[in-house]
């Protein structure tokens, strides 16, 4: 969906500096995994046949697991989405 919004370079980089900012805050409050966890499961989860035709499905590293139901919510997803669309002058 945002991809079809932004209309121009500067909006994009405004974007993403907002998502930089967001993300780093994000980072230093959850602990960190070392960089060899997160390229271990990247490549499982790019490569192993274990998952291979399994879509849609959430994974922690290379365990899948359940979403929490708040996270199937589509009516809160709908508000968080026109939320952030008018936090970045999208709206």
């Amino acid at each position: 969906m945002l991809a079809t919004q932004v209309k121009s370079k500067l909006t994009l980089e405004k974007i993403t500096e907002g998502c930089i900012d967001s993300i780093s805050i994000i980072l230093s409050i959850v602990p960190q995994k070392s960089p060899q966890i997160s390229a271990d499961a990247l490549y499982y989860l790019g490569v192993s046949k274990d998952i291979d035709g399994i879509s849609g499905k959430f994974f922690n590293l290379t365990s899948k697991e359940e979403l929490a139901p708040h996270a199937l919510d589509k009516q809160i997803a709908e508000e968080l989405w026109k939320e952030s669309l008018r936090m970045v002058g999208l709206d």
